[in-house]
């Protein structure tokens, strides 16, 4: 088990801004967060604030699967709690510069790779997203060509641990990045990853409730 400083963010932004391809509004502007361990965040605000936004660059979905202009900077725990992080990803798809000089500061502890049986070996935790977010656009023939062989299935996950856990933010595309198999044998953890939400958005009501 990863030993963390209590002292150091799991989740750090700096400045970090975000723009839609296409658009010439920006979508989120100049957000600074650090969180910590045990910390929780809300995050408030009206319809097209940018929460969403800010989630994706969060969990990577900014902007390698939807594309823009990302300004600042964006860390999120893996490395910074002292865990070992592989990243795999077909040649197109690298996280984005910035990302990649901090996170070779680790040195042995963050691997990026293209090969998803080499990525996962050994893994105690295996995550994954939907890559096809537009589907029957050219852009979604793209994606399901680049990513021919990244699918997470029952023989890919023969080469993690046999306890590894696997996740995924949800929604997913069964039969694209994640076997119909595979996701109903770790469908406990994949809905408790998701529940997560479920809390969050209680709180919000809770708040929106209170002045009632």
């Amino acid at each position: 088990m990863a030993e963390n400083n209590t002292n150091t963010p799991l989740i750090e932004t700096s400045a970090v801004g975000f723009t839609y391809q296409g658009s010439e509004t920006p979508a989120l502007q100049d957000v600074t967060l650090s969180i910590g361990a045990g910390e929780c965040v809300l995050l408030c605000g009206k319809s097209g604030c940018g929460k969403t936004t800010f989630t994706r660059l969060l969990n990577g979905l900014a902007p390698a699967f939807f594309p823009g202009r990302m300004l600042g900077s964006c860390r999120v725990g893996g490395l910074l709690a002292g865990m070992r992080v592989t990243c795999v990803c077909p040649e197109g798809y690298r996280p984005a510069a910035d990302v990649l000089m901090f996170a070779h500061r680790y040195g042995e502890k963050f691997h990026l790779l293209t090969d998803p049986a080499e990525g996962v070996k050994d893994a105690d935790v295996v995550v994954t997203a939907a890559w096809n977010t537009a589907p029957g656009t050219p852009e979604s023939e793209r994606r399901l060509r680049d990513f021919a062989g990244f699918q997470v299935t029952s023989r890919l996950m023969e080469g993690a641990k046999p306890d590894a856990m696997l996740l995924h933010c949800l929604p997913a595309h069964r039969g694209e990045e994640i076997s119909t198999a595979v996701f109903e044998e770790h469908a406990d953890e994949i809905f408790d990853e998701a529940e997560n939400r479920l809390h969050v958005q209680k709180a919000v009501l809770a708040i929106l409730l209170a002045g009632l």
